[in-house]
């Protein structure tokens, strides 16, 4: 169960806040901005449709430097033998290092009880990746210099390369 959430954690997380990346760039003396608004997040296909039939309730709520990702995961057990529903609760913020930009997992909470530490470990991992290769393919290559979270909206500023 916990690499199944972790994975379906990971997919949500990029899905939920980087889905409607066009919204805005913008190009001034080469520094290039993309504003992300919670609402504009929140009612992305991927937060109200997600991929895993096994989550749902998903919310993203900004905060000042952090992000807060709520949803519900549903264990499945065999026919006729019910499932297990686990309210996921988890706090990120970004982190920029040599140009690119991570999501580091702060908190997570399963029912209200802190999540082990080998835990976070192991969503850190798979959303750092991921995350990389998704701003890759969206932004094209470049350095992120800045990320500022609001509580209305996220900013990511970066250079694209000299040609």
């Amino acid at each position: 169960m916990k690499r199944g959430m972790i994975a379906v954690l990971a997919a949500i997380i990029l899905g939920a806040m980087v889905v409607p990346f066009a919204v805005s760039a913008q190009d001034t003396e080469g520094v290039r901005s993309l504003t992300i608004t919670e609402e504009r997040i929140n009612d992305s296909f991927i937060v109200t449709n997600p991929p895993a039939r096994n989550v749902s309730n998903i919310s993203v709520d900004l905060q000042a430097g952090q992000v807060i990702l709520n949803f519900d995961w549903t264990s499945r057990r065999p026919r006729g033998q019910g499932a297990t529903t686990v309210s996921i609760s988890s706090v990120w913020t970004p982190s920029i290092e040599n140009g690119r930009l991570f999501w580091v997992l702060q908190s997570a909470t399963l029912n209200g009880e802190q999540a082990s530490a080998d835990l976070l470990r192991q969503i850190n991992m798979q959303v750092s990746n991921a995350w990389r290769n998704y701003i890759r393919r969206q932004m094209g290559a470049g350095h992120v210099t800045n990320v500022t979270i609001t509580e209305n909206d996220i900013t990511i500023s970066w250079t694209p390369p000299m040609i």
